[in-house]
């Protein structure tokens, strides 16, 4: 009986692995295709409107404001009002790395359900991603991901596709080996297997 539990949880580590591969070369070409997004900070206003390379610009139009009369006519100056800003100021302070690496463990999180242990050893694996163990950290911490449904479909996947006993997938969630999802993270994934 040991045995069969041995060749299961070793068939299903390479399931994950080749799973995680494949998906990784997908990600990797799909997003190799995109052009990386720019920003550019100035302190002097722009006319120009930003626009994203992939997308059309909206053409807005804005009323100038009437000269005003005084006793000496002045020459009234307009100012074209800045553009809001395409990202938070402590986004547009991160590096093009950590900007790409967040965008990765995007992709990651929501295609392959992946821990956040499972995500930073694939940032950075020198069979991965190959990101700096800073931006890999920067990523884990930044993404938008709820690890409990990440656990949760990850062990629905192993019931479907493996068959296995809800044991055998709690064991594979937090194996080291396996997918590296905490206790809290399993226990949540085997409470609500079958909901």
């Amino acid at each position: 009986m040991s045995i069969t539990g041995v060749v299961l949880g070793g068939l299903a580590v390479l399931a994950s692995l080749l799973t995680t591969i494949g998906f990784g070369a997908a990600v990797n070409s799909a997003s190799s295709d995109r052009p990386a997004a720019v920003i550019v900070e100035s302190s002097e206003p722009t006319t120009a409107p930003v626009v994203p390379a992939t997308e059309e610009a909206e053409v807005v139009e804005t009323a100038e404001p009437a000269p005003v009369e005084t006793a000496e006519p002045a020459p009234v100056e307009t100012v074209a009002p800045a553009p809001a800003p395409v990202e938070t100021a402590a986004a547009a302070q991160v590096s093009p790395e950590f900007a790409s690496a967040l965008i990765k463990a995007q992709s990651y999180s929501e295609m392959l359900h992946m821990s956040k242990a499972g995500l930073y050893g694939q940032l950075t694996s020198e069979y991965g991603e190959q990101f700096s163990p800073e931006a890999a950290q920067y990523a884990v911490d930044t993404v938008s991901a709820d690890w409990n449904a990440n656990a949760l479909a990850k062990a629905k996947d192993y019931q479907a596709q493996m068959a296995m006993a809800p044991e055998a997938i709690r064991d594979q969630l937090t194996s080291e080996y396996g997918e590296q999802f905490t206790s809290d993270e399993a226990d949540y994934a085997i409470a609500h297997l079958n909901d």
